[in-house]
């Protein structure tokens, strides 16, 4: 599909979309060595809108999402948010765009052991520089919001899986990202607690109106999409 934009919606969602990232990818190509991965790529993604990333492994979602993310530079093509060109971006002007504009989720959690739920989701806030009443304000907030206000005091080791990734959606929603980014959210547990995360992934997206990309191989989490872009030999495909 190189050479066209893909609109993956033509109109805008139920959901609010104020705080939605517009996202616009333009020629976009990239490789790891000799093994090119991403190969002309040309995608439009509506602010609010949720979308699904869909392809065997290798075909280039995580890169993808990477990408868009701001954890690796672009190489050759144009990957702009909100109008932001990212392929302009030195390394901290990318970790500046991370900090205002990005909430990742990813599979293995990547919450900090010695820290509580809570804590976990305060230094996500420490880091952007918010205020110390602010953090706990807005952590005990986002923590009762995914269910999980009597642990806020306990340990991720404490938890159980889907408690985890939920601590890791509050977490990942703490400074009001724009654009939301979820790795196989769910690749890590069984179907019910699956069922119970994407439920809360979704009332989260609702409530902040932030665009929602996923990568994800389970047709169950694609299903609750707006849209599927299915990568296929390094090239997007969308479907409804």
């Amino acid at each position: 599909m190189a050479g066209r934009a893909v609109a993956l919606l033509e109109e805008p969602p139920t959901a609010p979309t104020v705080a939605g990232a517009e996202v616009e990818i333009a020629g976009l190509h990239h490789a790891y060595g000799a093994t090119t991965v991403l190969t002309g790529i040309d995608l439009r993604i509506p602010g609010g809108a949720h979308v699904a990333v869909m392809g065997r492994s290798g075909a280039g979602k995580s890169t993808l999402l990477s990408l868009l993310g701001g954890l690796e530079p672009v190489q050759t093509g144009s990957v702009r948010v909100d109008g932001e060109p990212l392929e302009r971006m030195g390394r901290r002007q990318l970790a500046e765009y991370r900090r205002r504009t990005i909430g990742f989720v990813f599979q293995h959690f990547g919450l900090l052991d010695s820290l509580s739920a809570l804590e976990n989701v305060e230094l996500a806030m420490a880091v952007a520089g918010r205020p110390r009443a602010e953090q706990r304000r807005r952590g005990l907030e986002l923590l009762d919001q995914m269910g999980l206000a009597d642990r806020r005091g306990n340990l991720p080791g404490a938890l159980s899986g889907g408690e985890r990734q939920r601590v890791a959606i509050a977490r990942a929603l703490a400074n009001q990202p724009r654009l939301l980014l979820a790795d196989e959210p769910t690749g890590n547990l069984d179907d019910d607690t699956a069922a119970q995360v994407l439920e809360a992934l979704d009332r989260a997206r609702a409530a902040a109106g932030c665009t929602l990309v996923v990568v994800t191989h389970e047709h169950e989490v694609a299903a609750r999409a707006d849209r599927r872009i299915i990568l296929t030999r390094g090239r997007a495909e969308q479907t409804p």
